[in-house]
């Protein structure tokens, strides 16, 4: 409501026709966007709830900055919106037609969509759409496996290899590893074999 409101007062300033018709529209719109802010404001037990309502007003950043407060009620949040696809789906349709670059209205957009026509559908809509870290901010909240998977940190190890020779040490002589061959050395790890011929 509060949305459209401000946008028919816009009209009504660019100087066009209005009529008496328009401005009881106008008139109307703007009740129902004074008591949909008004119910925003007040304090909701639900977190839930005062989400929808501020979603339903069209208060996308505030919608977001009451699961911002509480990072443990996100998931809940989510899960809940799940009975309320349809009715938010409506809502934010129209919204993201008004105003298709809005970063936070395209997340909360692509959480629903989430839902509503699953993953492949969703990533290729938000592809189409002009990111910002905003929106992945956002995303990240909302609906975080619509984002690329992060990359893993390299994992670098670098091996110290300390020879130590003592110095006056007696060579060993080591036992021939063939006795065809008796200037062959063989090492103390070899294993003797012997060769058909």
């Amino acid at each position: 409501w509060s949305l459209a409101a401000d946008r028919l007062k816009r009209l009504k300033s660019s100087g066009g026709n209005w009529n008496s018709n328009a401005q009881a529209q106008l008139d109307l719109i703007v009740y129902h966007a004074k008591l949909t802010q008004d119910q925003a404001r007040q304090n909701f037990s639900n977190a839930h709830q005062q989400v929808l309502v501020k979603l339903m007003d069209g208060q996308w950043q505030e919608a977001l900055n009451v699961l911002e407060k509480d990072p443990l009620i996100q998931a809940d949040v989510r899960e809940s919106f799940k009975t309320e696809t349809s009715r938010l789906w409506k809502r934010l349709s129209v919204a993201i037609e008004d105003d298709p670059i809005h970063p936070i209205l395209q997340a909360w957009t692509a959480m629903v969509m989430l839902d509503r026509d699953g993953p492949a559908r969703t990533k290729i809509w938000l592809a189409k759409q002009e990111g910002s870290s905003a929106r992945s901010r956002a995303l990240e909240m909302l609906a975080p496996d619509l984002l690329p998977p992060k990359p893993k940190p390299e994992l670098k190890i670098k091996l110290k290899v300390e020879s130590k020779i003592e110095p006056n040490a007696e060579e060993k002589p080591i036992a021939p590893l063939d006795p065809a061959f008796p200037n062959a050395k063989k090492s103390p790890l070899a294993i003797p074999t012997s060769r058909p011929y």
